[in-house]
């Protein structure tokens, strides 16, 4: 559908994804497709689509820019920022069907030809050249990746000089006890969450610059109540474990930028 937006990126079809997490990224895919996407039409973050807006302004936008969704989900964020500020955008997931769901949304709600699209790949592989995106941003999906600086390495890689990363998610306060970091709690982006000091310091280690971390917690209550209204068919246990780590204060969540700064 967007073929010359895919040759403006690079797009490389046949790209490997070897790597030793397969099982945890099939588990996290089938929790998403199976239960999670049901409890939420929309974007499935905390903040919204509000926050996304700030994602793109921070990220600073414009119709010029080339801008890449990574672990897009069902579309909610790419459309919005296709629509908000009129520019090329490609989400990429590695859930099939989500990557069908959000092209169908994307034809139903924009008109903008060749200028959004969505296709299946791995945040560890990404199938693009080098230098190929202005923005890539990543709402509330980091922590799902199993090798966060991988992922990193990747964006700074099909980032141009003076592009800008920004993702959204949840932030340690202090480190979870072992039960806690459980495949359950993985897929709502906890037991794979980290602090904002060591994400900082793996963005400084891939030559990210001008850091800024800005935090959004107080958009947290009403998204984990509605999460937790929301998720009857879950296994007891393991509400109780996720409803103790909200009420324990165990996480942030934040916004983080950065700049690629040099090749």
């Amino acid at each position: 559908m967007v073929k010359n937006l895919f040759i403006l990126v690079g797009y490389q079809m046949g790209v490997s994804m070897e790597d030793s997490s397969e099982s945890l990224k099939k588990f996290l895919t089938q929790v998403y497709e199976e239960t999670l996407c049901g409890i939420y039409s929309g974007s499935l973050h905390p903040g919204g689509l509000n926050l996304t807006r700030r994602v793109g302004e921070l990220a600073e936008i414009t119709g010029e820019s080339i801008v890449l969704d990574v672990a897009s989900g069902m579309g909610a964020s790419a459309i919005s920022i296709a629509k908000e500020f009129g520019c090329p955008v490609i989400g990429i997931d590695l859930s099939k069907r989500f990557v069908r769901e959000s092209k169908f949304r994307a034809s139903e709600i924009l008109t903008y030809g060749d200028s959004l699209d969505f296709l299946v790949g791995d945040a560890e592989f990404l199938p693009f050249k080098d230098s190929s995106f202005n923005v890539v941003l990543c709402e509330c999906s980091f922590n799902l990746f199993p090798d966060k600086r991988k992922v990193l390495q990747e964006i700074y890689r099909i980032l141009k000089v003076g592009g800008k990363f920004v993702l959204t998610d949840f932030v340690l306060k202090k480190d979870l006890p072992k039960h806690q970091r459980n495949k359950f709690n993985f897929a709502f982006c906890i037991a794979g969450a980290e602090t904002s000091e060591k994400i900082v310091k793996w963005m400084e280690e891939v030559n990210f610059t001008d850091i800024y971390v800005e935090d959004h917690s107080d958009k947290l209550l009403s998204f984990g109540i509605q999460l937790l209204l929301s998720s009857s068919d879950f296994v007891s246990e393991n509400l109780e474990n996720l409803e103790n780590l909200f009420y324990e204060d165990a996480f942030r969540y934040v916004l983080i930028a950065a700049v690629k700064s040099s090749k």
